[in-house]
This record gives C-alpha cells, sequence and structure tokens, in this order.
C-alpha cells in the first residue's frame, strides 16, 4: 500500500467528524451573526444566541444513543426559524423598543398598563427565539456526538478542535468577503443535505 492511499484512506476515515464538527461551527457563528443584525431586541442580549447554542450543541451530545435520533428534523426546525426571524424583524424594527425606566413606573401614583406588557413582551419574545435556538442546535450536537462516538476521544477531540479551527477561518473569509446571510446559510443547507 503506498503512503498517498494510506494518507487518502486515514483522512476519508476522519472526514464525516470534520465535516459535522465544522458545519456545527459555522453554523453557531452564523446564527451570532445574523440574529442580532436581523432581531434589534436580540442586539441587545448578544450572548443569548452563544448560549443556546452551546446548551443546544450539549443537550445534543447528552442525547447520543439514548433514544429518539433528532438529526432529521434540523432542516425543518432551521426553516421555521427563518421564516419567524424575518418575520418578527421586519415587523418589529420600525416600532420603537420601550423598556420602562425607573422615573416612568407611576403617575399620580398608580402604575401604568404598558410598563408591565413591554417588558413581559420583550422577555417572551426573547425567551422564545432562545428556546427555538437550542432547539436547533441539538440535531447538529447529536451528529457530532454521534460522528465522536465511533472513535477513540483524543483523536475525535483533535479532529472536532481543527475542525472548529477551519470553520473559524472559513466564516472569516466569508465574512471578510462580505457574502450576505443567505450564502452562509445555502452552505449550512447544502452540508446538511449531503450529510
Amino acid at each position: 500500500m503506498t503512503v498517498t492511499r494510506m494518507i487518502t484512506q486515514k483522512l476519508a476515515h476522519w472526514l464525516p467528524l470534520f465535516l459535522i464538527s465544522s458545519l456545527g461551527l459555522f453554523f453557531e457563528l452564523a446564527i451570532i451573526r445574523w440574529v442580532s443584525g436581523e432581531l434589534r431586541l436580540l442586539s441587545y442580549f448578544k450572548n443569548l444566541p452563544l448560549m443556546a447554542a452551546f446548551l443546544g450543541l450539549a443537550l445534543g451530545f447528552a442525547l447520543v444513543g439514548k433514544g429518539r435520533d433528532y438529526r432529521d428534523i434540523f432542516a425543518p426546525l432551521l426553516g421555521l426559524f427563518v421564516v419567524l426571524v424575518l418575520v418578527v424583524g421586519r415587523t418589529t424594527s420600525p416600532l420603537p423598543l420601550h423598556y420602562p425606566e425607573a422615573g416612568e413606573q407611576a403617575v399620580s401614583g398608580a402604575l401604568l398598563y404598558w410598563n408591565w406588557v413591554a417588558p413581559l413582551l420583550i422577555l417572551g419574545v426573547t425567551l422564545a427565539f432562545f428556546l427555538l435556538m437550542v432547539f436547533i442546535f441539538i440535531p447538529l450536537g447529536q451528529a457530532t456526538g454521534y460522528e465522536m462516538s465511533r472513535y477513540a476521544p483524543v483523536p475525535a477531540y483533535i479532529v472536532n478542535l481543527l475542525a472548529s479551527l477551519a470553520e473559524v477561518w472559513a466564516f472569516s473569509l466569508l465574512s471578510y468577503m462580505q457574502t450576505p446571510p443567505v450564502v452562509w446559510f445555502g452552505l449550512v443547507a447544502v452540508s446538511t443535505v449531503k450529510s
């Protein structure tokens, strides 16, 4: 067996793990950047998409081999998420974002109705999008966990880290080229169809 053939076989052996790990981080970066740009409300809570991604990926890892396989619901969840972000973003962007200040709590000793509705509405929308982002990342975490479970832990983790580095560079390059989000999510969609 030639050295080239051995290297090719080794690369082919690790390629599925490399691709799914790359996809997870690429999607995480795309979501973090896109959501804060589309939803003005979430631009004030920039760490929520990051926390949702970590939680979803962790839950996906924890669900490997424990019942239902959630990998097949990624595409419908992504479609729902994109539609909701666009609709809510376009609907709410012209509206003022009113969160009551300390001096606005009472007028003549009576609380204003809007002072209670606005914070509840803000928190409700924020929580709904946080949970939806968590659910989107569960299938990716499950797919990555499944691939990692097929290999020895240390080499699998090394491949996972290399894939993460590659995707940071890839996303940085796409950002430098000023590609629109449709390109990012198009790459994610193509990657999920192929895998």
